[in-house]
């Protein structure tokens, strides 16, 4: 009986360095995928995203980039430019953390994944982003600036093609903002 319970015993102790080793696994990956300053899915976890989403037919991203991050830096060091960032981030996954899944993929930009959404529900989000950024600014907040740049997957485009349009229609918006002195 002593034997029987010692046999149990390891037994048990095995499965538990087994469940704490999977849950340690775990943590690893998540962090392996999160950005740590933001909070965000990070560049990796946007990559497997991508992979992952060439069968999604309905799909479309949004990406974004913060505006004047250098002067911000220059004029307020580099703790007020990441106060930016993590501005930015949270101010983006507040717009579209329900419907779409957010990420920051470089230093200053960030990409939004969205699938079956309708471009009402995307534009409803925007305009929720810029009333955010407006209302940030009116609190005498540093101003964020963000421009966004929208594609929805076409027939039989990649992933990657769509979030290039999407990049490309998003420094097109950059260039607007700069112009109008945004």
């Amino acid at each position: 009986s002593v034997f029987i319970l010692c046999l149990m015993r390891a037994m048990l102790s095995g499965l538990y360095g087994q469940v704490e080793e999977k849950a340690n696994m775990a943590a690893y990956k998540r962090l392996a995928y999160m950005d740590a300053m933001t909070g965000l899915e990070n560049r990796a976890a946007f990559m497997e995203a991508q992979n992952r989403a060439e069968d999604i037919a309905d799909l479309s991203c949004i990406m974004f980039d913060v505006n004047n991050l250098k002067q911000i830096n220059d004029a307020y060091g580099h703790e007020g430019g990441d106060r930016v960032i993590i501005t930015a981030a949270h101010t983006i996954r507040d717009a579209f953390g329900e419907i779409g899944t957010c990420f920051r993929i470089g230093g200053d930009e960030f990409v939004v994944l969205l699938t079956e959404k309708s471009e009402k529900q995307v534009r409803a989000a925007l305009e929720s982003l810029k009333e955010s950024l407006a209302e940030k600014k009116r609190s005498g907040f540093v101003s964020v600036d963000i421009a966004a740049g929208y594609a929805v997957r076409h027939g039989a485009e990649t992933v990657d093609q769509m979030v290039q349009r999407a990049d490309a229609l998003m420094y097109e918006e950059k260039r607007r903002m700069k112009t109008e002195g945004s």
